[in-house]
Protein backbone atom coordinates (compact mmCIF):
# COMPACT_ATOMS: atom_id res chain seq x y z
CA UNK A 1 0.00 0.00 0.00
CA UNK A 2 1.51 3.34 -1.57
CA UNK A 3 1.99 6.27 1.87
CA UNK A 4 0.07 8.69 0.46
CA UNK A 5 0.97 10.77 3.29
CA UNK A 6 4.88 10.83 2.96
CA UNK A 7 3.89 11.78 -0.83
CA UNK A 8 1.77 14.81 0.20
CA UNK A 9 4.33 15.99 2.58
CA UNK A 10 7.16 16.28 -0.12
CA UNK A 11 4.66 18.33 -1.90
CA UNK A 12 3.61 20.56 0.53
CA UNK A 13 7.16 20.93 2.10
CA UNK A 14 7.88 24.12 -0.01
CA UNK A 15 5.16 26.41 1.00
CA UNK A 16 5.00 27.06 4.40
CA UNK A 17 2.12 26.21 5.92
CA UNK A 18 0.97 26.38 9.68
CA UNK A 19 1.80 22.66 10.93
CA UNK A 20 -2.09 22.37 12.10
CA UNK A 21 -3.28 22.88 8.72
CA UNK A 22 -0.88 21.41 6.76
CA UNK A 23 -1.78 18.09 8.85
CA UNK A 24 -5.84 18.54 7.88
CA UNK A 25 -4.68 18.99 4.10
CA UNK A 26 -2.19 16.23 4.54
CA UNK A 27 -4.92 13.63 5.76
CA UNK A 28 -7.64 14.93 3.58
CA UNK A 29 -5.67 14.56 0.49
CA UNK A 30 -4.24 11.09 1.36
CA UNK A 31 -7.84 9.79 1.36
CA UNK A 32 -8.81 11.20 -1.87
CA UNK A 33 -5.62 9.53 -3.24
CA UNK A 34 -6.20 5.95 -1.60
CA UNK A 35 -10.10 6.40 -3.54
CA UNK A 36 -8.84 7.30 -6.59
CA UNK A 37 -5.90 4.63 -6.36
CA UNK A 38 -8.57 1.63 -5.90
CA UNK A 39 -10.63 3.40 -8.60
CA UNK A 40 -8.02 2.95 -11.18
CA UNK A 41 -6.96 -0.78 -9.99
CA UNK A 42 -10.41 -1.79 -10.35
CA UNK A 43 -10.09 -0.48 -13.85
CA UNK A 44 -7.19 -2.57 -14.36
CA UNK A 45 -4.56 -0.38 -13.93
CA UNK A 46 -1.05 -1.59 -12.75
CA UNK A 47 0.03 -0.86 -9.57
CA UNK A 48 3.00 1.68 -10.02
CA UNK A 49 0.80 3.10 -13.17
CA UNK A 50 -2.19 3.94 -10.79
CA UNK A 51 -0.11 5.10 -8.42
CA UNK A 52 1.28 7.54 -10.78
CA UNK A 53 -1.90 8.84 -12.65
CA UNK A 54 -3.21 9.38 -9.31
CA UNK A 55 -0.47 11.45 -7.86
CA UNK A 56 -0.25 13.32 -10.84
CA UNK A 57 -4.03 13.92 -11.51
CA UNK A 58 -3.87 15.40 -7.70
CA UNK A 59 -1.02 18.24 -8.45
CA UNK A 60 -3.19 19.87 -11.24
CA UNK A 61 -6.27 19.53 -9.53
CA UNK A 62 -8.82 22.34 -8.40
CA UNK A 63 -8.92 19.99 -5.38
CA UNK A 64 -5.20 20.64 -4.15
CA UNK A 65 -5.44 24.29 -5.11
CA UNK A 66 -8.79 24.62 -2.55
CA UNK A 67 -7.03 22.92 -0.28
CA UNK A 68 -4.38 25.72 0.05
CA UNK A 69 -4.45 28.80 1.52
CA UNK A 70 -5.60 32.72 -0.31
CA UNK A 71 -2.11 33.61 -0.31
CA UNK A 72 -0.40 30.77 -1.74
CA UNK A 73 -2.97 30.10 -4.13
CA UNK A 74 -2.88 33.72 -5.35
CA UNK A 75 0.78 33.68 -5.90
CA UNK A 76 0.80 30.40 -7.95
CA UNK A 77 -1.91 31.74 -10.05
CA UNK A 78 0.12 34.59 -10.93
CA UNK A 79 4.06 33.27 -10.79
CA UNK A 80 5.90 34.61 -13.72
CA UNK A 81 6.97 32.35 -16.43
CA UNK A 82 10.27 31.06 -15.91
CA UNK A 83 13.37 32.79 -17.41
CA UNK A 84 13.73 31.77 -21.78
CA UNK A 85 16.36 28.78 -21.84
CA UNK A 86 19.31 29.66 -23.99
CA UNK A 87 18.64 28.77 -27.89
CA UNK A 88 21.71 26.84 -27.55
CA UNK A 89 22.89 28.74 -31.45
CA UNK A 90 24.95 31.72 -30.28
CA UNK A 91 24.34 33.86 -32.92
CA UNK A 92 20.82 33.92 -32.52
CA UNK A 93 21.38 34.80 -28.63
CA UNK A 94 23.64 37.22 -29.29
CA UNK A 95 21.44 38.93 -31.50
CA UNK A 96 18.73 38.74 -28.87
CA UNK A 97 20.94 40.42 -26.16
CA UNK A 98 22.06 43.42 -29.23
CA UNK A 99 18.57 44.05 -29.54
CA UNK A 100 17.83 43.74 -25.53
CA UNK A 101 21.16 46.16 -25.65
CA UNK A 102 19.90 48.33 -28.03
CA UNK A 103 16.36 49.36 -26.42
CA UNK A 104 18.25 49.81 -23.04
CA UNK A 105 20.40 52.70 -24.70
CA UNK A 106 17.14 54.30 -25.75
CA UNK A 107 15.61 54.45 -23.04
CA UNK A 108 18.49 55.66 -21.19
CA UNK A 109 19.72 58.50 -23.49
CA UNK A 110 21.36 60.68 -21.39
CA UNK A 111 23.64 57.62 -19.90
CA UNK A 112 24.35 56.52 -23.48
CA UNK A 113 24.93 59.88 -24.54
CA UNK A 114 27.63 61.21 -22.48
CA UNK A 115 29.05 57.75 -22.07
CA UNK A 116 29.44 57.65 -26.18
CA UNK A 117 30.98 61.27 -25.69
CA UNK A 118 33.25 60.54 -23.15
CA UNK A 119 34.91 57.67 -25.12
CA UNK A 120 34.59 59.78 -28.66
CA UNK A 121 36.87 62.38 -26.69
CA UNK A 122 39.37 60.15 -25.54
CA UNK A 123 39.81 57.99 -28.33
CA UNK A 124 39.25 60.58 -30.55
CA UNK A 125 42.48 62.81 -28.82
CA UNK A 126 44.64 59.52 -28.84
CA UNK A 127 43.90 59.05 -32.24
CA UNK A 128 44.91 62.58 -33.18
CA UNK A 129 48.41 62.50 -30.97
CA UNK A 130 48.85 59.05 -32.76
CA UNK A 131 48.61 60.14 -36.48
CA UNK A 132 51.31 62.79 -35.87
CA UNK A 133 53.24 60.44 -34.15
CA UNK A 134 52.69 57.69 -36.94
CA UNK A 135 52.85 60.76 -39.63
CA UNK A 136 56.34 62.65 -38.13
CA UNK A 137 58.18 59.73 -36.57
CA UNK A 138 56.95 56.31 -37.96
CA UNK A 139 56.76 56.34 -41.29
CA UNK A 140 58.43 59.44 -42.13
CA UNK A 141 59.36 58.56 -45.73
CA UNK A 142 57.20 56.51 -47.99
CA UNK A 143 60.15 55.08 -49.84
CA UNK A 144 60.69 51.24 -51.25
CA UNK A 145 62.54 49.50 -47.81
CA UNK A 146 63.54 52.50 -46.23
CA UNK A 147 65.75 50.18 -43.14
CA UNK A 148 68.40 50.11 -46.10
CA UNK A 149 68.38 53.59 -46.78
CA UNK A 150 71.24 55.59 -45.03
CA UNK A 151 72.33 59.39 -45.27
CA UNK A 152 76.39 60.36 -45.90
CA UNK A 153 78.07 63.07 -44.10
CA UNK A 154 81.48 64.84 -43.92
CA UNK A 155 83.13 64.35 -40.70
CA UNK A 156 86.12 65.60 -39.06
CA UNK A 157 89.15 63.28 -39.53
CA UNK A 158 90.49 64.18 -35.30
CA UNK A 159 87.15 64.20 -33.49
CA UNK A 160 85.13 61.28 -35.54
CA UNK A 161 82.14 64.05 -34.86
CA UNK A 162 80.12 65.41 -37.55
CA UNK A 163 80.83 69.03 -38.58
CA UNK A 164 77.86 71.30 -38.15
CA UNK A 165 79.82 73.96 -41.11
CA UNK A 166 81.08 70.80 -43.44
CA UNK A 167 78.30 68.40 -43.03
CA UNK A 168 77.49 68.08 -46.89
CA UNK A 169 79.21 66.86 -49.91
CA UNK A 170 80.55 68.91 -52.64
CA UNK A 171 79.38 67.95 -56.64
CA UNK A 172 82.47 66.36 -57.62
CA UNK A 173 83.42 64.57 -54.17
CA UNK A 174 79.44 63.09 -54.43
CA UNK A 175 80.45 62.13 -57.90
CA UNK A 176 83.80 60.44 -56.61
CA UNK A 177 81.83 58.65 -54.05
CA UNK A 178 79.28 57.40 -56.40
CA UNK A 179 81.50 55.98 -58.97
CA UNK A 180 83.85 54.43 -56.68
CA UNK A 181 81.66 52.59 -54.01
CA UNK A 182 81.29 48.78 -53.94
CA UNK A 183 78.54 48.57 -51.25
CA UNK A 184 75.79 50.68 -52.56
CA UNK A 185 73.77 49.94 -55.15
CA UNK A 186 72.09 53.87 -55.68
CA UNK A 187 73.46 56.69 -53.95
CA UNK A 188 72.33 60.15 -55.04
CA UNK A 189 72.62 63.98 -53.58
CA UNK A 190 69.92 66.28 -53.14
CA UNK A 191 70.16 70.65 -52.32
CA UNK A 192 68.06 71.97 -49.80
CA UNK A 193 64.72 73.27 -50.24
CA UNK A 194 65.48 76.77 -52.58
CA UNK A 195 63.09 79.44 -52.53
CA UNK A 196 62.63 80.05 -56.51
CA UNK A 197 60.50 82.44 -58.39
CA UNK A 198 57.96 81.01 -60.60
CA UNK A 199 57.02 83.77 -63.36
CA UNK A 200 53.63 83.31 -64.94
CA UNK A 201 52.35 85.39 -67.62
CA UNK A 202 53.15 89.22 -65.89
CA UNK A 203 52.54 87.19 -62.01
CA UNK A 204 55.19 86.12 -59.84
CA UNK A 205 54.97 83.94 -56.87
CA UNK A 206 57.14 81.81 -54.53
CA UNK A 207 57.66 78.19 -55.41
CA UNK A 208 60.55 75.86 -53.49
CA UNK A 209 62.57 73.63 -55.51
CA UNK A 210 65.39 71.27 -55.18
CA UNK A 211 68.31 69.77 -57.01
CA UNK A 212 68.68 66.62 -57.05
CA UNK A 213 71.96 64.41 -58.80
CA UNK A 214 71.59 61.19 -60.86
CA UNK A 215 69.51 58.70 -59.42
CA UNK A 216 67.91 60.21 -56.47
CA UNK A 217 63.90 58.61 -56.99
CA UNK A 218 65.65 55.23 -58.22
CA UNK A 219 67.35 54.99 -55.08
CA UNK A 220 64.76 55.78 -52.99
CA UNK A 221 62.24 53.56 -55.24
CA UNK A 222 59.83 55.64 -56.25
CA UNK A 223 57.08 55.54 -58.59
CA UNK A 224 56.04 58.68 -60.34
CA UNK A 225 52.15 59.14 -60.04
CA UNK A 226 52.61 60.48 -63.46
CA UNK A 227 54.94 60.46 -66.57
CA UNK A 228 58.34 59.74 -65.58
CA UNK A 229 61.92 60.82 -63.58
CA UNK A 230 64.88 62.34 -64.82
CA UNK A 231 67.14 60.14 -67.40
CA UNK A 232 70.98 59.59 -67.17
CA UNK A 233 71.02 61.14 -70.20
CA UNK A 234 69.28 64.11 -69.29
CA UNK A 235 71.48 64.86 -65.97
CA UNK A 236 75.23 64.55 -67.73
CA UNK A 237 76.21 67.67 -69.14
CA UNK A 238 75.64 71.01 -67.27
CA UNK A 239 72.56 73.04 -68.50
CA UNK A 240 71.87 70.41 -70.96
CA UNK A 241 68.45 69.30 -69.67
CA UNK A 242 65.88 72.08 -68.44
CA UNK A 243 63.13 69.43 -66.79
CA UNK A 244 61.53 69.32 -63.90
CA UNK A 245 59.36 67.16 -61.56
CA UNK A 246 56.66 68.10 -59.62
CA UNK A 247 55.32 67.02 -56.06
CA UNK A 248 51.97 65.45 -56.17
CA UNK A 249 50.65 67.95 -53.91
CA UNK A 250 51.76 70.80 -56.14
CA UNK A 251 50.47 69.28 -59.09
CA UNK A 252 47.00 68.60 -56.83
CA UNK A 253 47.12 71.84 -55.17
CA UNK A 254 48.81 74.58 -57.43
CA UNK A 255 47.82 73.01 -60.75
CA UNK A 256 44.55 71.23 -59.81
CA UNK A 257 45.34 68.13 -60.90
CA UNK A 258 45.54 69.40 -64.71
CA UNK A 259 45.49 66.22 -66.81
CA UNK A 260 47.69 68.35 -69.16
CA UNK A 261 50.21 68.77 -66.92
CA UNK A 262 53.24 67.00 -68.45
CA UNK A 263 54.86 68.72 -71.14
CA UNK A 264 53.74 72.38 -70.02
CA UNK A 265 56.38 74.78 -69.29
CA UNK A 266 57.53 76.62 -65.53
CA UNK A 267 59.65 79.63 -65.88
CA UNK A 268 61.50 79.47 -62.73
CA UNK A 269 64.12 82.17 -61.56
CA UNK A 270 64.10 83.01 -65.51
CA UNK A 271 64.50 79.78 -66.60
CA UNK A 272 61.95 77.55 -68.66
CA UNK A 273 61.72 74.07 -67.51
CA UNK A 274 58.93 71.10 -69.03
CA UNK A 275 57.64 69.25 -66.69
CA UNK A 276 58.06 65.66 -67.46
CA UNK A 277 56.73 64.11 -64.15
CA UNK A 278 54.72 63.83 -60.80
CA UNK A 279 56.15 62.18 -57.78
CA UNK A 280 54.72 59.72 -56.10
CA UNK A 281 51.79 60.82 -53.57
CA UNK A 282 53.21 61.47 -50.14
CA UNK A 283 56.50 62.23 -50.87
CA UNK A 284 57.62 65.17 -49.78
CA UNK A 285 61.54 64.52 -50.35
CA UNK A 286 64.26 63.64 -47.42
CA UNK A 287 62.34 65.27 -44.99
CA UNK A 288 59.94 64.93 -42.38
CA UNK A 289 57.67 67.71 -42.40
CA UNK A 290 58.74 70.17 -44.64
CA UNK A 291 59.64 69.30 -48.96
CA UNK A 292 59.83 71.47 -52.24
CA UNK A 293 57.08 71.97 -54.98
CA UNK A 294 59.80 70.71 -57.67
CA UNK A 295 62.71 68.57 -58.39
CA UNK A 296 65.42 69.67 -60.74
CA UNK A 297 68.21 67.99 -61.85
CA UNK A 298 71.41 69.24 -60.23
CA UNK A 299 73.33 69.97 -63.72
CA UNK A 300 71.02 72.99 -63.58
CA UNK A 301 72.78 74.47 -60.88
CA UNK A 302 74.21 77.72 -62.60
CA UNK A 303 70.36 78.51 -64.00
CA UNK A 304 68.91 78.34 -61.05
CA UNK A 305 71.28 79.48 -57.98
CA UNK A 306 72.39 82.58 -56.83
CA UNK A 307 76.22 84.16 -58.39
CA UNK A 308 78.25 82.87 -55.60
CA UNK A 309 76.87 79.16 -55.45
CA UNK A 310 76.56 79.23 -59.63
CA UNK A 311 79.88 77.05 -59.71
CA UNK A 312 79.35 74.48 -57.23
CA UNK A 313 79.63 71.50 -60.08
CA UNK A 314 83.16 72.60 -60.73
CA UNK A 315 84.38 73.47 -56.95
CA UNK A 316 85.53 70.36 -54.74
CA UNK A 317 85.61 72.63 -51.90
CA UNK A 318 82.01 73.89 -51.56
CA UNK A 319 80.07 71.10 -49.89
CA UNK A 320 76.40 71.50 -51.02
CA UNK A 321 74.81 68.69 -51.38
CA UNK A 322 73.38 66.16 -48.76
CA UNK A 323 73.52 62.53 -50.00
CA UNK A 324 71.00 59.21 -49.66
CA UNK A 325 72.00 55.76 -50.56
CA UNK A 326 70.82 52.11 -50.28
CA UNK A 327 72.92 49.37 -49.06
CA UNK A 328 73.25 46.54 -50.92
CA UNK A 329 71.77 43.47 -49.10
CA UNK A 330 73.84 41.82 -46.79
CA UNK A 331 75.87 45.05 -46.12
CA UNK A 332 75.60 46.95 -42.70
CA UNK A 333 76.01 49.89 -41.72
CA UNK A 334 79.50 49.62 -40.18
CA UNK A 335 80.68 47.73 -43.18
CA UNK A 336 79.55 50.40 -45.55
CA UNK A 337 81.23 53.49 -43.32
CA UNK A 338 84.63 51.18 -43.25
CA UNK A 339 84.75 51.09 -46.69
CA UNK A 340 83.81 54.71 -47.47
CA UNK A 341 86.89 55.78 -44.91
CA UNK A 342 89.15 53.75 -47.53
CA UNK A 343 87.61 56.23 -50.49
CA UNK A 344 88.29 59.40 -48.09
CA UNK A 345 91.41 58.44 -47.14
CA UNK A 346 92.02 58.42 -50.98
CA UNK A 347 90.24 61.49 -52.20
CA UNK A 348 92.14 63.28 -49.42
CA UNK A 349 95.57 62.27 -50.70
CA UNK A 350 93.97 63.07 -54.30
CA UNK A 351 92.54 66.18 -53.40
CA UNK A 352 94.80 67.42 -50.10
CA UNK A 353 93.54 71.18 -50.39
CA UNK A 354 89.70 70.15 -50.99
CA UNK A 355 89.68 66.97 -48.31
CA UNK A 356 92.38 67.72 -45.97
CA UNK A 357 90.93 65.97 -42.68
CA UNK A 358 88.12 65.05 -43.82
CA UNK A 359 86.28 61.27 -43.71
CA UNK A 360 83.37 60.10 -44.03
CA UNK A 361 80.29 59.09 -41.43
CA UNK A 362 76.89 56.73 -42.43
CA UNK A 363 74.33 57.47 -40.52
CA UNK A 364 70.57 56.35 -40.77
CA UNK A 365 68.50 57.51 -42.47
CA UNK A 366 66.62 59.23 -39.94
CA UNK A 367 69.37 62.09 -39.06
CA UNK A 368 68.87 63.86 -42.25
CA UNK A 369 64.35 63.38 -42.48
CA UNK A 370 64.81 65.02 -38.66
CA UNK A 371 67.80 67.23 -39.33
CA UNK A 372 65.48 70.87 -39.39
CA UNK A 373 63.78 69.41 -36.53
CA UNK A 374 66.57 69.27 -33.77
CA UNK A 375 67.27 65.34 -35.20
CA UNK A 376 65.70 62.25 -34.09
CA UNK A 377 66.29 62.06 -30.29
CA UNK A 378 64.68 65.02 -29.88
CA UNK A 379 61.44 64.06 -32.01
CA UNK A 380 61.74 60.82 -30.45
CA UNK A 381 61.60 62.17 -26.91
CA UNK A 382 58.45 64.97 -28.21
CA UNK A 383 56.83 62.03 -29.40
CA UNK A 384 56.83 59.64 -26.23
CA UNK A 385 55.23 62.48 -23.97
CA UNK A 386 52.40 62.93 -26.44
CA UNK A 387 52.09 59.57 -26.61
CA UNK A 388 52.36 59.23 -22.58
CA UNK A 389 49.54 62.32 -22.67
CA UNK A 390 47.44 60.53 -25.03
CA UNK A 391 46.89 57.27 -22.77
CA UNK A 392 46.59 59.15 -19.88
CA UNK A 393 43.60 61.21 -21.58
CA UNK A 394 42.29 57.72 -22.80
CA UNK A 395 42.68 55.98 -19.27
CA UNK A 396 41.14 59.40 -17.79
CA UNK A 397 38.29 58.86 -20.22
CA UNK A 398 38.02 55.28 -19.56
CA UNK A 399 37.46 55.64 -16.02
CA UNK A 400 34.89 58.16 -16.35
CA UNK A 401 32.98 55.77 -18.60
CA UNK A 402 33.27 52.94 -15.99
CA UNK A 403 32.26 54.98 -12.64
CA UNK A 404 28.80 55.72 -14.83
CA UNK A 405 28.13 51.87 -15.78
CA UNK A 406 29.00 51.69 -11.71
CA UNK A 407 26.24 54.13 -10.58
CA UNK A 408 23.90 52.97 -13.91
CA UNK A 409 23.88 49.59 -11.87
CA UNK A 410 23.47 50.62 -8.48
CA UNK A 411 20.13 51.68 -10.69
CA UNK A 412 20.00 48.52 -12.02
CA UNK A 413 19.56 46.33 -8.85
CA UNK A 414 15.95 45.79 -8.85
CA UNK A 415 15.69 44.86 -12.81
CA UNK A 416 18.64 42.07 -12.06
CA UNK A 417 17.30 40.77 -8.83
CA UNK A 418 13.77 40.41 -11.01
CA UNK A 419 15.79 38.49 -13.25
CA UNK A 420 17.16 36.34 -11.08
CA UNK A 421 14.16 35.37 -9.77
CA UNK A 422 12.51 34.25 -12.50
CA UNK A 423 15.25 32.31 -13.79
CA UNK A 424 18.00 34.05 -15.12
CA UNK A 425 21.61 32.59 -14.67
CA UNK A 426 24.66 34.89 -13.02
CA UNK A 427 26.72 33.91 -16.54
CA UNK A 428 23.14 34.97 -18.65
CA UNK A 429 23.53 38.40 -16.88
CA UNK A 430 26.84 38.83 -17.17
CA UNK A 431 26.50 38.24 -21.20
CA UNK A 432 23.29 40.56 -21.32
CA UNK A 433 26.01 42.88 -19.34
CA UNK A 434 29.00 42.53 -21.39
CA UNK A 435 26.90 42.98 -24.53
CA UNK A 436 25.71 46.41 -23.68
CA UNK A 437 29.50 47.25 -22.99
CA UNK A 438 30.91 46.37 -26.20
CA UNK A 439 27.35 48.54 -27.89
CA UNK A 440 29.16 51.23 -26.01
CA UNK A 441 33.16 50.85 -27.02
CA UNK A 442 31.71 50.07 -30.23
CA UNK A 443 29.62 53.66 -30.64
CA UNK A 444 32.41 55.56 -29.04
CA UNK A 445 35.17 54.25 -31.38
CA UNK A 446 33.39 55.11 -34.11
CA UNK A 447 32.40 58.49 -32.79
CA UNK A 448 36.06 58.66 -31.76
CA UNK A 449 37.56 58.03 -35.13
CA UNK A 450 35.38 61.22 -36.17
CA UNK A 451 37.02 63.18 -33.52
CA UNK A 452 40.32 61.89 -34.52
CA UNK A 453 39.96 62.67 -38.17
CA UNK A 454 38.52 66.71 -37.43
CA UNK A 455 41.31 66.74 -35.02
CA UNK A 456 43.61 65.82 -37.46
CA UNK A 457 42.25 68.48 -39.60
CA UNK A 458 41.95 71.17 -37.38
CA UNK A 459 45.81 70.37 -36.24
CA UNK A 460 46.76 70.83 -40.03
CA UNK A 461 44.49 74.07 -40.85
CA UNK A 462 47.12 75.82 -38.49
CA UNK A 463 49.55 74.86 -41.58
CA UNK A 464 50.47 78.63 -43.32
CA UNK A 465 48.07 78.37 -46.91
CA UNK A 466 51.11 79.91 -48.81
CA UNK A 467 52.89 76.76 -47.72
CA UNK A 468 50.46 74.07 -47.64
CA UNK A 469 51.57 72.19 -50.29
CA UNK A 470 54.74 71.89 -48.81
CA UNK A 471 53.79 70.12 -45.64
CA UNK A 472 53.49 66.77 -44.83
CA UNK A 473 50.08 65.22 -45.22
CA UNK A 474 48.36 63.15 -41.97
CA UNK A 475 49.02 58.96 -42.74
CA UNK A 476 45.74 57.77 -41.73
CA UNK A 477 46.58 53.99 -42.72
CA UNK A 478 48.62 51.65 -41.23
CA UNK A 479 50.89 49.13 -43.55
CA UNK A 480 51.63 45.57 -42.88
CA UNK A 481 54.38 43.72 -44.62
CA UNK A 482 52.54 40.28 -43.74
CA UNK A 483 49.15 42.07 -45.59
CA UNK A 484 49.52 45.23 -46.47
CA UNK A 485 46.15 44.95 -48.64
CA UNK A 486 44.82 43.79 -45.14
CA UNK A 487 46.53 47.25 -43.25
CA UNK A 488 45.26 49.17 -45.59
CA UNK A 489 41.67 49.33 -44.72
CA UNK A 490 42.41 50.10 -40.81
CA UNK A 491 43.19 53.22 -39.60
CA UNK A 492 45.86 54.28 -37.65
CA UNK A 493 46.39 51.65 -35.34
CA UNK A 494 48.81 49.40 -32.75
CA UNK A 495 49.66 47.64 -35.28
CA UNK A 496 52.75 50.02 -35.94
CA UNK A 497 54.40 48.78 -32.82
CA UNK A 498 54.61 45.18 -34.35
CA UNK A 499 58.22 44.54 -35.23
CA UNK A 500 57.72 43.08 -38.25
CA UNK A 501 55.68 46.46 -39.82
CA UNK A 502 58.88 48.53 -38.57
CA UNK A 503 60.83 45.91 -41.00
CA UNK A 504 59.41 48.20 -43.73
CA UNK A 505 58.94 50.96 -41.59
CA UNK A 506 60.82 52.73 -39.18
CA UNK A 507 64.60 52.31 -40.61
CA UNK A 508 66.18 52.84 -37.25
CA UNK A 509 64.59 49.38 -35.80
CA UNK A 510 67.03 47.81 -38.30
CA UNK A 511 69.69 50.32 -39.19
Amino acid sequence: MPDWKQEISRLLENLWIDPPREAAIIEELSQHLEDRYEELLSGGSSEPEARRIAFEELKHSEIFRAMLPPTIRNSARSALPPAALPSGNLFSDFLRDLKFGLRSMNKTKAFSFFATLTLALGIGASTTIFTVVNTLLLHPLPARNPSQLVCLYTTDLKSQKQSGGQAAFSYLNLEDYRARNTVFSGLAGFSPAMVMTLTENTASERFFGQLVTQDYFETLGLTPAKGRFFLPEEIKSPGAAPVAVLSYNAWKIRFNSAADILGKTLVLNGTPFTIIGVASPGFIGISAVFGPDVWLPATMARQTLATPMQDVLRERGKPFFETVARLKPGISRNQAEASLQTLAAALRQQYPDANAGHTVSVQPITAALFSAQGGERGMVFVSTVLLVIAGLVLLIACSNVANLLMARALSRRQEIAVRLAIGASRARLLRQLLTESVLLGVSGGIAGLGVGYEGCRLLWSFRPPEVARNFVDPSWTAQCCSSPFFCRLLPVSFLELCRRCALRGPAWWTA
